[in-house]
């Protein structure tokens, strides 16, 4: 499935790809419109509120959806008056590797290959979650789309990336589990691309049409 002998880049996504998504699905859609809910709709009973408080965040999302105001902390701590960093520090104990992500690492750190994380996530969140997982020490670097100016959906990003790392894309391994993301490299010229099919480890499995998947990284480790 992946052309080791042709690999001199590994690009990784961070959330859903390495880290297990359940801990950001559970933050964005179930804490995030409770904590509305009490503090915006708490004249309706509790179950109203909720509905309420869904419907309205949601709209937020949608309004920003593919942008890096999308990923931003900052900008939803503005937008939803909400400390979204101290309460991801409160749910840290929900960020975790997917399946054998990090035997993956530990793998590819044995390798002759530059590793780096690509993330749409903020700095911060790329900071706590490394503080809880120890994710950065198996990598050589890691860029935050923040960085490069645009969200990796946009196709700006990979020009713009390509001023930061000295990367050959004929020569380069993507795995992310955004088709838009996977799209928009395809189009860029990263030579390959990997597709994962259950970012959050809680839910099933999604079918990927357009591009090759994967469920766990010991499919594509060689011996």
């Amino acid at each position: 499935m992946i052309r080791w002998e042709h690999v001199d880049w590994v690009f990784l996504d961070m959330d859903g790809t390495l880290l297990d998504l359940h801990f950001d699905n559970h933050f964005w859609l179930h804490l995030v419109p409770e904590q509305l809910a009490r503090r915006d709709f708490s004249h309706l009973p509790f179950d109203q509120a909720i509905d309420a408080s869904r419907a309205a965040v949601y709209e937020r999302y949608q309004s920003v959806q593919g942008t890096l105001d999308w990923y931003s902390t900052e900008y939803w701590d503005q937008t939803l008056q909400l400390p979204i960093m101290e309460l991801s520090q409160q749910q840290q104990h929900r960020i975790r590797y997917r399946f054998d992500s990090e035997a993956f690492l530990q793998w590819l750190k044995q390798q002759n290959k530059q590793v780096v994380i690509l993330t749409n996530a903020h700095p911060d969140n790329l900071h706590l979650k490394h503080q809880v997982t120890g994710l950065l020490d198996y990598v050589d670097m890691a860029i935050s789309a923040h960085q490069v100016k645009y969200p990796k959906e946009n196709p700006l990003f990979w020009p713009a990336l390509s001023q930061h790392l000295p990367f050959d894309p004929n020569r380069t391994l993507l795995i992310d589990d955004n088709e838009s993301v996977l799209s928009t490299a395809a189009a860029a010229g990263i030579a390959q691309v990997l597709c994962i099919s259950q970012p959050d480890t809680t839910q099933q499995s999604r079918m990927i049409p357009d591009f090759p998947a994967i469920t766990c990284f010991h499919e594509i480790i060689q011996p």
